[in-house]
């Protein structure tokens, strides 16, 4: 009976977990959608941590035996978190540099509803919170502790290490989307999540790495891609896009326009040769309308 309720406990973690990830719809919705689809993923979680809560409190299980206790000794907790940290930042400058270069193909097939917008990276970054303390604290420190004290096979205790195997296949699978390598993955980073755990005695490092790790898809990821090359493809399009009909005559109208405009300096030549210097020439004669007075201009040199 323990043996099966066990895998009875297996299945719903497994259907709850499904109920957390951000599975991509099969019919791509606007921004909205995706708002909605992670405010349910977070309540989900919410409602998995209150479980953990009850099961805790329920059976009085001290935090100091499911990691959550503070170290004795703080230099290897310390050298675990700045390793972590270290470690993310050479991990999120790698995953950037594969971004760029993944195929357009690929960037298509994720199975993850990843964030697009700057109110999707709020609430992925609090899912990323949730999720990085409820799993560390679930399938690195409650789960293996409860087989090896209350589930026993074929009336002998199941030991920790035996536990801690079914804790990390069941982390691994529940991680399931669409392929099994993503599976692989999972369980390589639950193996180093022990690592950890075994290490510093504690499920801070851990915690910290999770949490990182689920994180990194707000600085980069293959939706932000997506859209990032789709939107240079079309401007490399618009930019050598042949001219329409309409277009063109706009063109030959505007040039047209231009030769025909004269510039400064042909106006001037223009208007020049018309403008001549002012001269003042005296009359030789000048006669009075009544005819009566004649006033004759007398040639030069002759004297008065």
């Amino acid at each position: 009976m323990d043996v099966l309720a066990l895998f009875i406990a297996a299945l719903l973690i497994f259907l709850l977990m499904r109920g957390c990830l951000p599975l991509t719809p099969q019919r791509r919705q606007p921004a909205r959608t995706y708002i909605r689809l992670y405010l349910r993923c977070i309540f989900n979680l919410l409602v998995i941590v209150g479980i953990i809560v009850v099961v805790i409190l329920h059976d009085s299980i001290p935090l100091a035996s499911i990691g959550l206790q503070l170290p004795t000794l703080w230099w290897p907790t310390l050298l675990a978190l700045i390793g972590v940290l270290l470690f993310f930042a050479l991990h999120l400058r790698t995953h950037l540099l594969i971004l760029k270069r993944m195929p357009l193909k690929n960037l298509q097939q994720t199975g993850l509803a990843l964030p697009r917008s700057r109110s999707e990276c709020l609430l992925w970054m609090v899912i990323s919170i949730i999720t990085g303390i409820w799993e560390e604290v679930l399938f690195r420190g409650l789960l293996p502790w409860y087989i090896t004290h209350h589930i026993t096979f074929f009336g002998s205790a199941i030991p920790y290490i035996g536990a801690a195997i079914f804790s990390l296949l069941l982390f691994s699978v529940g991680h399931f989307t669409y392929t099994w390598r993503g599976v692989v993955v999972v369980g390589i980073i639950g193996i180093i999540y022990m690592a950890l755990y075994a290490l510093t005695g504690n499920l801070f490092a851990a915690i910290l790495w999770h949490i990182l790790f689920d994180m990194r898809m707000v600085f980069g990821n293959t939706e932000l891609e997506l859209q990032k090359r789709q939107r240079q493809k079309a401007q490399e399009s618009e930019q050598e896009a042949p001219l329409s009909s309409s277009q063109q005559e706009e063109m030959s109208q505007a040039q047209a326009h231009s030769e025909s405009e004269e510039t400064p300096e042909q106006v001037i030549k223009l208007i020049r040769p018309s403008v001549q210097p002012f001269s003042f020439a005296p009359p030789k004669s000048i006669k009075i309308p009544n005819g009566k007075f004649i006033i004759k201009r007398k040639p030069e040199g002759e004297k008065p």
